[in-house]
């Protein structure tokens, strides 16, 4: 990162966004909300239908896409401290704005539940311990013991991390290559797994307050490496559009079958890396239709906002109308549909701004004109 850096940083790509790639990030969202909502707010007989349980491996396909995408826009932009001071402003005007009214919508409803005599099943989940590290994004690094306020933000959390270790990965996979970078992503998810089974904790590809940040690191920098292999040597191999989605369903089958999070992952890689193949050499998708582009932006939102959401219609909704359990599915199929309708909506009108506002914020007052 400093001026005296001499290893050659190779030239950016001339794809700068990879839209299909934005389309499968909502679909990952979306399976994290299927498997959110399957099992607190299924119906009765099927809170715990046990495929669907490793949905929550597209959490590990987000980190992957994350290191491939900010590889792909930064890699070549990083070459001193004031880089990184922009490179940070630009990741948190991305992901902050949301995760603070995220958070303090939970904070205000858990306030607004506890004056009416509310009783929470899991009431460490707003503990107030736990406000500071979520407000600083460090409540994914060992500093709660418990899953708090908007559950799913650990992840950016974990994110936050990855982003302020970012220069360091860059300069591993530039010193040492793609290929050999990726092999210390498996010895870094290796060495993961020995160390919490030595522990006695949860396997690593479940780890979320628990130090789940550092579940993000091997993920990330394999996308990173993965970002070099494909805009590098196989940069003009051309994949055919019926491959790479096959690859991309080839991930929740891979779920749905309780396959080892190992093999997850890897198709995760497969699957980001001949998507974008395609997009690069191949003809236009319809996955990159303006319809679709809607749906990649909402993404996070979707991620964020979705236990809000079926919070309130799934589980108070029907305590205030005295509804029975008849009422869950279809309840739960509703607040699918309204946390994607909110989650555009939220884009256009709160993500957007917030974050073409905050990247403009200057990282230092003006210099005073001279007199």
């Amino acid at each position: 990162m400093g001026g005296t850096e001499t290893t050659t940083v190779p030239p950016m790509p001339t794809q700068q966004r990879f839209q299909v790639l934005d389309t499968y990030r909502f679909f990952a969202a979306f399976g994290v909300l299927v498997f959110h909502y399957s099992h607190p707010w299924a119906p009765p007989g099927l809170e715990s239908i046990a495929p669907l349980t490793e949905f929550r491996l597209f959490v590990d396909f987000f980190f992957v896409l994350s290191g491939f995408v900010i590889m792909h826009t930064y890699g070549g932009r990083m070459g001193d401290a004031g880089d990184f001071a922009r490179f940070i402003q630009k990741r948190l005007a991305r992901v902050y704005p949301l995760h603070l009214l995220t958070l303090l919508a939970y904070a205000g409803l858990g306030l607004a539940l506890l004056t009416v005599g509310y009783r929470f099943n899991q009431p460490d989940y707003l503990a107030p311990s736990a406000f500071v590290p979520n407000l600083l994004l460090v409540h994914a690094w060992g500093t709660t013991a418990h899953m708090s306020f908007n559950t799913p933000s650990w992840s950016i959390s974990a994110e936050f991390l990855v982003y302020l270790a970012f220069p360091a990965f860059l300069l591993l996979v530039n010193r040492i290559g793609a290929l050999p970078a990726l092999a210390v992503a498996v010895l870094l998810a290796a060495g993961q797994d020995a160390a919490r089974t030595a522990l006695g904790m949860r396997h690593w590809t479940e780890a979320t307050f628990d130090y789940g940040a550092l579940r993000a690191v091997p993920t990330f920098l394999a996308g990173m490496a993965l970002n070099r292999i494909v805009t590098g040597p196989l940069r003009h191999v051309g994949v055919p559009w019926w491959l790479a989605h096959a690859c991309g369903a080839a991930v929740p089958a891979l779920m749905l079958l309780h396959a080892s999070p190992y093999a997850v992952i890897a198709m995760a890689l497969v699957a980001v890396g001949a998507l974008a193949l395609a997009e690069m050499n191949g003809p236009r998708s319809a996955l990159a239709a303006p319809a679709f582009t809607a749906l990649g932006d909402a993404s996070y939102a979707v991620y964020m906002l979705h236990p809000l959401v079926g919070t309130a219609l799934v589980t108070m909704l029907p305590r205030v109308l005295k509804l029975d359990e008849a009422w869950r599915l279809p309840l739960t199929v509703v607040a699918a549909i309204v946390c994607v309708g909110m989650s555009i909506a939220v884009f256009r009108l709160v993500e957007d701004p917030a974050r073409r506002a905050l990247g403009r914020w200057p990282l230092s007052p003006a210099p005073k004109p001279a007199e």
